[in-house]
């Protein structure tokens, strides 16, 4: 429709997957640091980012009230297991 919205699109879509690769690198090497194996760390990692993913996704369709930094502000507030909250 608007060809403003390609440069916007492909400002944001077409820089960020190098962003998401820098961080999960960054990611990556933290558990490497913290003693996993990088084959660990790297699989912990990844199923970190896709479980997030699709809370994020199913968030934002279930709750169409809120806006969508409300949504991401709610997630970051929510608590993560209780198991994890002892440590």
């Amino acid at each position: 429709e608007n060809e403003d919205y390609l440069d916007m699109a492909t400002a944001l879509s077409g820089s960020g997957p190098a962003y998401i690769f820098l961080f999960i690198e960054a990611m990556v090497d933290a558990g490497v640091h913290m003693g996993f194996s990088r084959d660990v760390a790297t699989t912990l990692v990844h199923q970190t980012l896709l479980g997030s993913t699709l809370y994020a996704m199913q968030a934002s369709t279930s709750s169409s009230s809120s806006t969508s930094t409300d949504n991401q502000q709610q997630q970051q507030q929510q608590p993560v297991h209780p198991a994890v909250l002892r440590n």
